[in-house]
């Protein structure tokens, strides 16, 4: 078993970032006096310089939640009929309405009413902010927040983003020395003097971000200059704790105050085992081998499951899972037809993914009720150019 290459593999899966230019972080250092931040350390971990950052104060009125994100309470909405196993056949779909959340063809940002914003350069996704958007280019490690036509207004090193169900706080991975990162955390109010950041949790080692799991608590692995990782949980104000039995984590859901994760890998068989964790206690709820967890729906009911084991470029499966128990209500597969890209919920009821299919990108859109619709028109390129990406989802 390696856990080790499992860890990097899914660090390098989330690679849906932003980009932008990188600015001299001792310039940003230099100005971080009369900063208040409360900083701690994972176990084992080295203490670091604290970074600070000059960070908006208000959050974008449109926000991220976009489309159908209500939350009603459990006991009102039953459980779907599972639906079995649909062919996600893209040619034979038919053509739905455009994505009810941002989406990136190349260099342009498509809103959902329509709006276009020129982003100067390709990005993989974003997500609004302070009346504009926060942007990550995993490939440069960088973090930039741009304003409302796309114009950079900082870059600081750093290559991860979560955000929480209500769209008014960001956490961010910062750089702040070779393999040493920090979390921030960017919130509407209680900034610091200056308008600067006040909460920093830093570590030794390399840092990526799942998600909020509550108000101010985020979910992120952290892998060590020796290559060990781990699943942890940190809101700032206490130690960071680690989830037991999970050797990443992949999903987080701040409605719910569940995570997904990997639990296990076989490298013979090969496979892997994913489980649905509490955040708060760390009790695993239910485990699959069935399917990798994923991201988990808006409203925290259900959560997407993709291959247990893809190798290559890419994987055959989307299935939505009912994240209480692991009930499959709907698998869609594009086994003999093509391979499958990223996915992110559009809404509490359809999740959007792309797959490659005789030599054409498509966007589909995939129902809760076995329904399948393109989402955008299919753009022809190679198999390793997926033109499409989705903004950040909580």
């Amino acid at each position: 078993m390696n856990t080790t290459d499992d860890l990097t593999r899914s660090l390098q899966e989330q690679a849906d970032r932003i980009g932008g230019h990188p600015i001299d972080l001792e310039s940003v250092r230099g100005r971080a006096r009369g900063i208040q931040r409360r900083r701690r350390i994972a176990a084992g971990a080295g203490l670091l310089a604290a970074v600070a950052l000059i960070v908006p104060v208000a959050v974008s009125t449109s926000g991220v939640l976009q489309g159908d994100d209500s939350i009603p309470p459990a006991t009102e909405v039953p459980r779907p009929t599972p639906i079995g196993t649909v062919e996600a056949d893209a040619s034979s779909a038919p053509r739905g309405a455009d994505p009810a959340i941002a989406w990136l063809d190349g260099t342009i940002l498509h809103e959902p009413d329509g709006a276009t914003t020129d982003l100067r350069a390709a990005h993989q996704q974003v997500t609004p902010y302070d009346g504009g958007w926060a942007a990550v280019d995993v490939a440069e490690g960088t973090t930039s927040f741009l304003d409302s036509d796309g114009k950079v207004r900082q870059t600081f090193p750093g290559a991860s983003l979560a955000v929480s169900a209500d769209g008014r706080s960001l956490a961010s991975v910062l750089t702040a020395t070779a393999g040493d990162q920090d979390i921030g955390l960017y919130p509407v109010a209680g900034v610091g003097p200056d308008g600067y950041l006040s909460s920093v949790v830093s570590f030794d080692g390399t840092v990526d971000l799942a998600g909020f799991t509550g108000e101010q608590e985020v979910a992120y692995n952290l892998t060590d200059a020796q290559g060990r990782g781990g699943a942890w949980i940190t809101d700032w104000a206490h130690e960071p704790r680690r989830l037991p039995g999970l050797l990443n984590v992949r999903g987080a859901n701040q409605a719910s105050g569940l995570v997904s994760g990997l639990t296990s890998v076989d490298e013979l068989e090969p496979g892997f085992c994913s489980a649905v964790v509490v955040a708060a206690t760390g009790q695993h709820r239910w485990e699959t081998c069935d399917y990798t967890l994923e991201a988990f729906s808006p409203d925290g009911r259900y959560v997407i499951g993709t291959d247990a084991y893809a190798d290559g470029i890419g994987g055959n499966t989307v299935a939505i899972l009912d994240a209480t128990d692991g009930t499959v209500l709907v698998e869609y597969t594009t086994r003999d037809l093509g391979f499958t890209g990223s996915s992110v919920w559009e809404s509490s009821a359809t999740v959007l993914f792309t797959t490659y299919q005789d030599g054409q990108w498509y966007a589909l859109r995939a129902g809760l009720d076995g329904t399948l619709t393109q989402a955008l028109d299919p753009v022809r390129a190679g198999d390793v150019d997926n033109p499409f990406g989705w903004s950040l989802r909580p």
